[in-house]
């Protein structure tokens, strides 16, 4: 009987010792992982290299756990180790494209440079990182992960139609990939392919239907395709949940943190107080959809290390299922401590872009709260601060304006939009020396930013400084990097004609501009103007003429053909041209919005332009009908081109406050000559 005892404690012992074999336990690793518990695959994986310290599989699988967990930096020495132990065991220099001998050794290579190519990312060596992804891809191009994570770091660096070729060969694979779909929307929104993002989002929702971002991400592509309500709704919904899940984290940290700290820690910030975060990183799922406040480079030149946004998006792409609306769910997400802050930056897009949706239609206050809410989230949001200041200038809130470009000038000294945003208020201000400076300074800043050479040229036109603003005209036309360069022609043109030195220059330019724009009642209008001080007054009269056909509306056109026929003492016809300037001229003064006219008013009388604005190819930016008549009028004072320059950034009371001060001395004077044309018929 004792001899049967000794024997079945042997067989238990023996038995224990087996169930602890570097193999079993490898073996058990591996489940824990692919599980995603990577603490306790760590704790086998670690036992097992106790037992056998050159398995190249437990080194892998230890290296992968701690590069799934976020700890790049002890991750990569394992997985250097295991690939070492690989290539000694198959005779390949760890360096060269590994030739496994069979699907396993492949499988466990594929899974090192994989896992190897992560950690690196995380820790800012991107070329390293390329280098085991592609390496990864070529020894298992079955295999998903590489092709996820490297579509990730493509996404990063901006190689779009790369990112959409790999989360396309995942999808393949894994149809029901809702991550993938998440990325995917999120890469085309970038792209700008508003109708590709929502047939990804469709998908998102139908396998993921309560998916965190969807109405972020949804709301984006709304915004590129112009569905202003739908986009205001999404960004509404998504600003709600979101809110309440930061809330409940802040609620949960609370909590814990009263339990660990003891009585002599500082408390935790109250529950809902949100801790300001850095913004996005460009590429990452949600971020910034439109960034037309900073026209600056985004491009991603280099990640920093440990880089929070692209490490939470690392840890999420190893999911199959988006982060959750559920609270509990983003508090157990993989990355819970990159959650909470990832999500404040999401936030304050949701903010920053339905402010921009809510520009767009003109509702100014609102988008002004909105911003101000962006800024507590992101106080260092450059773009948000210029999009304020925008806002303000909207509002007719100069000093506002201006200091909200101030605190960007302080934040970066060298943001040129800042100073050519401060050009813009000062010349609403009629501080045309000051608009110059500040627009001489964005050229300091940036010496290709073409916008602050317009700007400027604007500022001298209005001063009378005419060679100046020619200057600057010329240097965009013959750079030929401006988008506007019908508009630059014009414009020289126009200097040259006010400049009163070279006619037939003015006429060469404004040939060239219509040229490019053949519909164009206001170039054919002032090359006529340009005709007449050439001696050309036959061609003079067929320019009016041509102008009145194209936009019957035009006053310009008939006071200038009005005072060609009474030249030729055809008084009749003049007098008709003269009295069809005061018919149109009246009208414009009539729609002209009152000086105290609600942002509610000037949007109601905007609305209508669009469609009589794309009438002339020079004016292709919605304004208010009555700052198109005014437009129209002036022939010659440089303030219209203030004018102009305000509809350029969006400022319609400014605008109009102007051209009714320009308007009336116009009207008279067409009077007075309409009484002079009609007195000399008369004596005739």
């Amino acid at each position: 009987m004792v001899a049967l005892y000794i024997l079945i404690i042997v067989i238990m012992v023996v038995s224990s010792l087996w169930l602890l074999t570097p193999r079993v336990l490898e073996s058990r690793g591996n489940v824990l992982r692919t599980q995603g518990d990577f603490d306790d695959a760590i704790s086998v994986y670690s036992m097992a290299l106790r037992m056998n310290p050159t398995s190249p599989e437990s080194y892998i699988g230890r290296g992968a756990s701690l590069a799934a967990k976020g700890d790049a930096a002890a991750a990569i020495p394992d997985l250097d180790r295991g690939i070492e132990l690989l290539a000694r065991e198959s005779n390949w220099k760890p360096d060269a494209l590994p030739r496994p001998k069979t699907a396993y050794e492949r499988d466990w290579v594929t899974l090192a440079l994989t896992y190897r190519g992560v950690a690196r990312a995380v820790l800012g060596d991107i070329q390293g990182a390329f280098g085991d992804l592609d390496t990864a891809v070529r020894t298992s191009p079955m295999e998903v992960d590489p092709h996820r994570f490297r579509a990730v770091l493509r996404t990063e660096k901006k190689d779009f139609t790369g990112a959409r070729a790999d989360y396309d060969r995942v999808l393949t694979l894994e149809p029901h990939n809702a991550t993938v779909y998440q990325f995917r929307a999120s890469l085309r929104l970038q792209e700008g392919d508003y109708e590709g993002a929502m047939q990804d989002l469709e998908k998102l929702h139908e396998h993921s239907p309560d998916t965190l971002a969807f109405y972020l991400l949804r709301g984006q592509a709304h915004q590129g395709l112009h569905n202003d309500d739908e986009a205001l709704a999404d960004y509404t919904r998504f600003i709600d949940s979101a809110g309440r899940t930061l809330r409940m984290i802040e609620k949960t940290r609370a909590a814990a943190t009263r339990q660990d700290s003891s009585a002599a820690t500082p408390a935790a910030s109250p529950a809902g107080t949100l801790t300001p975060q850095p913004a996005l990183a460009a590429g990452s799922p949600g971020a910034s959809f439109n960034k037309q406040a900073t026209p600056a480079d985004n491009a991603v030149e280099a990640m920093p290390a440990e880089s929070t946004s692209l490490r939470f998006t690392i840890s999420q792409a190893f999911r199959k299922q988006p982060m959750r609306v559920t609270d509990a769910e983003v508090v157990a997400s993989d990355d819970p401590e990159s959650a909470p802050e990832v999500l404040t930056a999401q936030l304050a897009q949701a903010y920053h872009n339905r402010a921009i949706v809510r520009t767009h239609r003109r509702d100014f206050a609102a988008a002004s709260a909105d911003l101000v809410r962006t800024l507590e989230l992101a106080p260092d949001d450059q773009a948000a601060q210029l999009s304020l200041g925008v806002c303000e200038m909207q509002q007719g809130h100069w000093e506002p304006a201006l200091q909200a470009c101030a605190r960007v000038i302080a934040m970066n000294p060298r943001n040129h939009t800042a100073y050519s945003y401060r050009c813009t208020i000062l010349m609403a201000q009629g501080d045309f020396a000051g608009a110059a400076a500040e627009a001489e300074r964005a050229i300091e800043a940036d010496p290709a930013h073409d916008l602050a050479y317009l700007h400027r040229a604007l500022a001298r036109m209005a001063s009378g400084d005419f060679d100046g603003a020619i200057a600057d005209y010329t240097r965009l036309i013959e750079e030929l990097s401006t988008q506007h360069a019908v508009q630059v022609l014009y414009n020289r043109g126009l200097s040259y004609l006010m400049q009163g030195k070279a006619p037939e220059r003015a006429e060469e330019d404004l040939s060239s501009a219509i040229r490019r724009a053949p519909h164009s009642a206001h170039a054919y209008t002032f090359r006529g103007i340009a005709r007449v001080a050439a001696g050309n007054r036959e061609g003079a009269m067929a320019d009016f003429t041509y102008a009145v056909e194209l936009a019957p509306r035009n006053p310009a056109a008939y006071a200038n053909r009005g005072m060609g026929f009474e030249s030729m003492g055809r008084y009749a016809e003049a007098i008709h041209d003269y009295r069809a300037t005061i018919e149109w001229g009246d009208a414009c003064l009539a729609a002209l919005p009152r000086p105290d006219a609600t942002e509610a008013e000037l949007a109601a009388a905007v609305r209508p332009a669009a469609a009589l604005l794309r009438e002339d190819p020079l004016n292709r930016d919605p304004v208010d009908f009555s700052i198109i008549r005014a437009l129209e009028m002036q022939s010659s004072d440089p303030r219209r081109f203030i004018g102009i320059a305000l509809h350029a950034a969006g400022h319609i009371r400014g605008a109009t406050e102007l051209f009714r001060e320009l308007l009336p001395p116009k009207l008279e004077l067409i009077q007075k000559r309409l009484d002079e044309a009609i007195k000399k018929q008369w004596a005739a």
